[in-house]
């Protein structure tokens, strides 16, 4: 490669031959079509910009479109900043037509920039949706600008990125395909953040990361030789080879300094400070003053900004110019910015936090001036700032933010700018504004599944909203306060807070918080008042059919008509129309419900596949705690199935939500559903420990909580009853089949068989009463009495009819030990049954019941077919065990299985527990192993 010498000072490219033909090669591939992500990585002042900024220069030479940004320190947690820096200039320079033609049909993207094409969409219902939608869109319009042009599209420092931008740009990356499109990023591998680190080893496995090394001795003396024009000498060649260290930054500075600059070997940040400091102690304080300006400004550091925030009787073009020339600044289109993010970091750190205020307020004077809509610039200098900005500008600029931040699902930005907003608006006494930011902060916190802070903010904001006109936003803040207090176990405080919907006129979303508070306490009479109350407010509202249908599934139910009831949850799901009052509290609502009276009808197929839309359903719509309760549904539904892996997967997924978000309830209702999947596996002692994990969660007020007295009762059965441990039997907590439909049933199940262990037949015959009023329009309690009465009776007709109904329900387990129970009383085994129930057994790793299948075997005289077995795991474990041998990161095996990174976390969990592994390079060789012998 040849590069002519520049003048002297000039910097040109040096010691990195190699990384500079990778890069070329990969603007040849993507002028071919054949786009890629390639990522630079290294430590600060190895070069990573210089080598970026090569190969930018050519690919504009070769008539690429160049979509470039920084992220910057300052702007760290603004969401997706990065993205809207490189692509609003691009939308900038063109004709309003042009733009307007690219920009069709994507709406979405309204979310994330400004443009007169472009509409502001409403704040997202479903969050998750609005997201995926953001993205997409985003990504069509890099596609359309790449189908014009070939285009790359660079972000340097994106260990500064917020977590959307880096998520985003994995997303565009896994799009290159087929596409004239470059994703070129750099970054510091010892400040990763975990979205980051994703997104290196997904492309370190495809083999386009280039590691920037220290550059050789002899790389350090041509670029010194290069910066001076002249051959060095000795001494100060020896002393920058030696004090440099190999980073082009440092050689630069030492040069320009004569190499006398103090540094301290082996501590970067401190080599950093000093080598920067020493550079900035020698500079007027006129030029200081405007390398701080332009430092604290980062992007938006253009001509006329810096110059009004700089405020100095000085010469400003000269200044500027002394920076420019002294190599300190560089120019960037239109907009001046420090010639490395260290010079802008040390300068920023040596300021004062009064000197950092007044520099933010400043600049913040100043675009305010030129750039009074853009949120995006404004809102990290208004938050800077403190107090030396008006409170009232401060809180409509920094409650913009928050709400943009809520737009994009950037929560945590979001509490950060809104409870500053709050702060300003109560020091201007308006309430107003504090209510509406503070409805903001429990959007926020809801989507992080933060149950206090989401109940702290709801209050304040209730209570500032009740001083004046009624307003809509009451609905949803008292829905949210009482289904949260009950969530961890205060309910007497939900209580209190319950609207007074007693009379008529309350509104139909009130109405359904006051009805799921009534079920979860079993108040009968409450529940059918309340059920009557909403068929009359649905009736006087004909844009509430799914009101209508959920006041009349809940009354069926009361009345034990479960199909008839089943038959209202469908219309009521059928009926959901997005958007409306209280849309998505009453689909939340009909799909709960659907699920378990699908169960009860034996039709578990309907119950799993509406299982996995409500979890789809919350997820997109940003429900943290509803996705808890699905997982749980999820849970229960896969056991009928008999997949007991899928199901404890579903479980743990659920787990990992509800004890960071600190919810009491959910948490407690997960760990018993994991203890009674446990208890099936003849795992008793992690059961126990889920129970008394469970307990410790539910030190609040849950008495009254009837559906996990329910599932409280059901764990500790399945444990006495696979122990055989039961001797004795208490009072029987009592079923609540309108609310926990299938845990209710499996409750009654085991309070059966412990009966019939303990020899209590009175006990038994009781169970077999409530299952078959249950089962007068419920077919699986039909079933579970006919299993109860038969091992009761001694009945081999019973548990045969019993096995039968349950086989053809697809309730695997449960049929198969009947139908082992069966083959017990019956005393003439046949071979192929007890082969069938053993497969079935081992399958779901419910040692206990396979060790009775193998004695039934021995006992009969039944040889056991030796057949080869599918192996340790399950089919889903064998699928990202596979993916895991072909090097794929869990993010990537998630997308490649549309599963949650967070499933695939547990399937692997699962498969080193199973395999005696410990490590993901011993996964992928047991994986290599099983194909070999294959």
């Amino acid at each position: 490669m040849t590069i002519s010498r520049g003048e002297p000072g000039e910097r040109r490219l040096v010691g990195r031959h190699a990384e500079r033909a990778a890069l070329l090669e990969s603007l040849d591939a993507a002028q071919a079509s054949s786009g890629r992500t390639v990522l630079l990585r290294g430590e600060a002042g190895i070069g990573k910009s210089r080598l970026a900024a090569d190969a930018l220069a050519v690919a504009a030479k070769r008539g690429f479109a160049v979509l470039q940004a920084r992220a910057h320190p300052l702007r760290a947690g603004l969401a997706y900043a990065p993205i809207v820096e490189a692509v609003r200039p691009r939308l900038g320079a063109m004709a309003r037509a042009e733009a307007a033609q690219l920009l069709a049909g994507l709406d979405d993207l309204g979310r994330l920039l400004v443009h007169p094409a472009l509409t502001v969409p409403e704040p997202a219902t479903d969050p998750e949706m609005a997201r995926a939608r953001m993205f997409e869109a985003v990504a069509q319009l890099v596609e359309r600008i790449a189908d014009r042009r070939p285009t790359v599209l660079f972000v340097d420092d994106l260990h500064w990125a917020d977590r959307g931008s880096v998520e985003l740009l994995h997303y565009l990356g896994r799009k290159t395909a087929g596409l004239r499109l470059l994703v070129l990023g750099s970054y510091r591998g010892d400040e990763m953040s975990d979205g980051l680190r994703e997104l290196a080893t997904g492309v370190r496995d495809n083999g386009h990361e280039l590691a920037l090394a220290p550059l050789a001795d002899a790389a350090v003396a041509e670029l010194t030789t290069d910066l001076l024009g002249a051959t060095p000498p000795a001494e100060l060649l020896q002393a920058v080879t030696e004090r440099a260290k190999g980073v082009p930054l440092f050689v630069a500075a030492l040069v320009k300094t004569g190499g006398d600059a103090a540094l301290e070997s082996g501590q970067l940040p401190v080599i950093v400070r000093d080598v920067v400091l020493d550079r900035l102690r020698r500079l007027r304080a006129p030029e200081r003053r405007l390398l701080e300006v332009i430092a604290v400004a980062g992007d938006d550091g253009t001509a006329g900004v810096i110059e009004k925030a700089w405020a100095s009787t000085g010469n400003f073009q000269a200044t500027l110019g002394n920076l420019l020339t002294d190599g300190l600044v560089v120019q960037d289109a239109q907009s001046y910015r420090a010639a490395h993010p260290l010079y802008a970091e040390v300068a920023y750190a040596e300021l004062t936090v009064r000197e950092r205020r007044a520099m933010h307020a400043a600049l913040a004077a100043a675009l305010d001036a030129v750039r009074p809509d853009d949120v995006l610039a404004l809102a990290p200098h208004y938050l800077g700032a403190g107090d030396l900005i008006a409170s009232d500008r401060a809180t409509e600029v920094l409650a913009a933010a928050g709400w943009r931040a809520i737009h994009v699902q950037a929560f945590e930005e979001a509490i950060r700018y809104l409870t500053i907003a709050v702060a300003e608006a109560r020091e201007l006494g308006r309430d107003d504004l504090a209510a509406e930011q503070l409805y903001g902060l429990c959007w926020a916190n809801l989507g992080l599944g933060r149950v206090d802070d989401t109940i702290a903010a709801s209050l304040e904001s209730i209570a500032l909203i009740e001083r004046g006109a009624p307003d809509h936003r009451l609905t949803w803040l008292r829905v949210v306060r009482v289904v949260l207090e009950s969530e961890r176990g205060n309910l007497a405080a939900a209580g209190q807070f319950l609207p007074a919907v007693t009379q008529p006129g309350g509104s139909i979303a009130d109405l359904l918080a006051h009805l799921t508070f009534t079920m979860r306490l079993g108040d009968t009479a409450g529940m059918r008042r309340l059920s009557g109350q909403l068929i009359a407010a649905a009736e006087r509202d004909p844009t509430a059919p799914t009101a209508r249908h959920l006041g009349h599934e809940i009354a069926l139910l009361l009345k034990g008509d479960f199909a008839a009831a089943r038959e209202q949850a469908q219309r009521a799901v059928d009926a959901h129309q997005p958007g409306g009052p209280g849309a998505d509290i009453m689909h939340n609502r009909a799909l709960r419900e659907l699920i378990g009276l699908c169960a009860l009808a034996g039709d578990t197929e309907t119950a799993m596949s509406t299982a996995l839309l409500h979890r789809r359903y919350v997820s997109e719509y940003g429900m943290l705690l509803g996705v808890c309760g699905s997982d749980h549904s999820i849970g229960i539904v896969r056991y009928l199935t008999g997949d007991l892996a899928a199901a404890l997967a579903a479980v743990e997924t659920g787990l990992g939500i509800a004890r960071p978000a600190g919810a009491p309830r959910s948490l407690a209702r997960l760990l018993l559903c994991k203890a009674f999947l446990l208890a099936e596996r003849s795992r008793l002692r992690e059961a126990t420990r889920c129970t008394a994990e469970a307990a410790g969660a539910t030190s609040g007020d849950f008495t009254d909580d009837v559906g996990l007295r329910a599932l409280t009762e059901l764990a500790n059965l399945a444990i006495a009853v696979n122990g055989a441990s039961v001797r004795r039997t208490t009072s029987p907590v009592a079923a609540v089949v309108a609310y926990e439909p299938i845990a209710s049933c499996l409750m009654l199940l085991f309070q059966g068989r412990a009966a019939i262990l303990a020899g209590n037949r009175e006990q038994a015959s009781e169970v077999i009463s409530q299952l078959r009023d249950i089962g007068r329009t419920a077919p699986f309690s039909i079933a579970l009495a006919d299993r109860v009465e038969g091992l009761t009776l001694g009945s081999g007709r019973l548990l045969e009819s019993a096995a039968t109904q349950l086989e053809s329900m697809g309730m695997a387990v449960l049929a198969a030990q009947t139908r082992l129970e069966f083959l017990e009383q019956d005393g003439d085994a046949e071979p192929d049954h007890v082969s069938t129930c053993l497969a079935i057994f081992e399958k779901a790793e419910m040692t206990g019941w396979a060790d009775r299948a193998r004695r039934l075997a021995r006992s009969s005289g039944v040889a056991l077919s030796a057949g080869r077995k599918s192996g340790p795991l399950t089919k889903r474990e064998h699928q990202v065990v596979e993916l895991v041998s072909e090097g794929l990161s869990n993010a990537d095996i998630a997308a490649r299985l549309f599963l949650s990174e967070r499933t695939v976390e547990a399937h692997l969990r699962s498969c080193y527990a199973r395999l005696g592994l410990s490590s993901r390079v011993a996964l992928a060789k047991w994986a290599d192993d099983q194909t070999m012998r294959a």
